[in-house]
């Protein structure tokens, strides 16, 4: 089962963590698995290259492990296309768990990661 859990103190999204594999099937042609990474990796690279934030990010993808978070600073802009992106992922990934339950567990967090 793969834990995504998204930190939003204030009601803004400060950060997410997600770890562990799927298991819907087998390395390679887990549908579920690659659906999640291609939502984070994509929301990431538009954080990153699109919004141009230096975003600190933990991976491991051996053990299926991702974590990454907003900067403290950011302009007003910058906040506004952040926040639309990972508004975006986290429908999206709420879409996906409807979908599949039994394989994604996620959580919002409240408090400060």
């Amino acid at each position: 089962m793969t834990n995504v859990t998204v930190y939003k103190p204030n009601d803004k999204f400060l950060s997410v963590e997600i770890s562990g594999h799927t298991g819907y099937s087998e390395s390679g042609s887990d549908i579920v698995c690659a659906a999640i990474s291609t939502l984070a990796q994509s929301t990431l690279l538009g954080l990153k290259k699109v919004v141009g934030l230096k975003i600190k990010e933990i991976k491991n993808e051996k053990k299926g492990y991702l974590s990454f978070r907003l900067p403290e600073i950011m302009s007003e802009t910058q906040e506004v296309q952040a926040y639309c992106l990972t508004d975006t992922f986290e429908e999206s990934l709420k879409d996906l768990v409807s979908g599949y339950p039994e394989f994604i567990q996620m959580e919002v967090r409240r408090d400060v990661y």
